[in-house]
């Protein structure tokens, strides 16, 4: 008899060594399922999913920095959304690297947007209408292209490195990446 059974009670035999799972580790695992759905990792899929940041429409908004209507200007306009989720909008990428380099209360950008150039509007300047949108980092540049610029150096922003090489010898200038373009930009 087991010492631990009360008297007259007949002790409990274990169950064997190869039984898959009994109830009470089935319900602990449960438990610690359910706590982890309901605290770390719900707290990760949200702040996953506050990361997800896209660009928005630009119709009647004002430039951050110059106070111009940005759907009025010609030049590929570009937008910041900030930690704090504050979007500032630029009408030219002339003024996106100088505000990108000077400190700003709300904080750090969690995302900047530039629009590319489409095929057929590299030869009009006058061109307000909207174009596509893709991240900064994702664009190549043609700095020192056709003078088309509304405030600041010209630069035309293409989805591919081809497309930007073929542009910059055919209107000259030359391709650059989302960092050196920053580092050419920065006054």
């Amino acid at each position: 008899m087991d010492r631990w059974a009360p008297r007259g009670i007949e002790p409990r035999t274990q169950p064997p060594k190869d039984t898959p799972l009994t109830w009470r580790t089935g319900f602990i695992a449960l438990l610690t399922l359910g706590f982890l759905a309901t605290t770390g990792c719900k707290g990760k899929v949200k702040a996953e999913l506050e990361q997800i940041v896209v660009p928005v429409d630009v119709s009647d908004q004002e430039c951050e920095l110059c106070g111009m209507i940005v759907a009025e200007q010609p030049a590929s306009r570009a937008q910041v959304v900030h930690r704090d989720d504050h979007r500032a909008l630029l009408c030219s990428i002339a003024e996106l690297v100088p505000y990108l380099s000077a400190p700003s209360h709300h904080g750090k950008p969690k995302a900047v947007f530039v629009e590319h150039q489409l095929d057929g509007d590299d030869s009009a300047p006058t061109i307000t209408a909207p174009r596509p949108w893709i991240p900064a980092e994702d664009a190549s540049y043609v700095l020192g292209g056709p003078d088309r610029a509304v405030m600041g150096q010209s630069v035309l922003i293409y989805r591919d490195s081809a497309t930007a090489n073929s542009m910059a010898n055919s209107f000259g200038g030359h391709v650059l990446n989302w960092t050196s373009l920053q580092s050419e930009l920065t006054p």
